[in-house]
């Protein structure tokens, strides 16, 4: 099975990931305008810092994504949060190759 375990944790994995395992504060990582964004402006780096809400096991990093539609006439958001209602949209999840024991506090990446 370790064969299958390498293969599984090379590529992110879509799927719903409940609140109750998320142990660290979301951070946005970057903000686009989609009426005004550039191709150029879709390859980044960001610098970022999050929080360790309890000491635990981190297996790897969720990401998500919240568009906001506001020149409609009632502003709509449609969030993939795992904090929000559950959509189709699901998260990105990136798995670690080893996980990592974590302890409550700061961790800055980038």
């Amino acid at each position: 099975m370790s064969c299958i375990k390498s293969i599984s944790l090379s590529d992110p994995l879509i799927d719903n990931v409940s609140r109750d395992n998320m142990i660290a504060s979301e951070c946005k990582i970057l903000e686009l305008d989609l009426t005004k964004c550039r191709i150029s402006e879709l390859d980044f780096v960001s610098k970022y810092k999050i929080h360790i809400n309890r000491n635990d096991t981190f297996h790897g990093l969720v990401s998500w994504f919240d568009c906001y539609f506001e020149a409609t006439k009632d502003k709509i958001e449609l969030s993939t949060s795992p904090y929000k209602k559950q959509t189709h949209w699901k998260q990105t999840v990136f798995y670690l190759q080893k996980p990592v024991k974590v302890f409550r506090g700061d961790i800055v990446w980038g």
